[in-house]
């Protein structure tokens, strides 16, 4: 599991660099793959490397519309 986090996060930064690169020297045909292996990443690995910190956000994010609307009651 572990390793399999390792080798996507490594992913993201091989794409980091290919966009960056693409960009700087403006070689879009590098920016579209950084762009197509940002795609791959979220259809592969998101549950992976984002599940947690996306239940953690969602229970922080509810508490704060319930206390929103408590304090919108008063």
């Amino acid at each position: 599991m572990k390793w399999r986090k390792f080798c996507w996060i490594m992913v993201i930064i091989l794409d980091l660099v290919l966009f960056t690169y693409g960009f700087i020297y403006k070689n879009w045909i590098l920016s579209i793959i950084a762009l197509g292996l940002i795609l791959i990443v979220r259809l592969f690995a998101y549950d992976l490397l984002f599940k947690k910190f996306d239940e953690k956000w969602d229970k922080k994010h509810k508490n704060y519309k319930k206390r929103k609307k408590e304090i919108k009651r008063w």
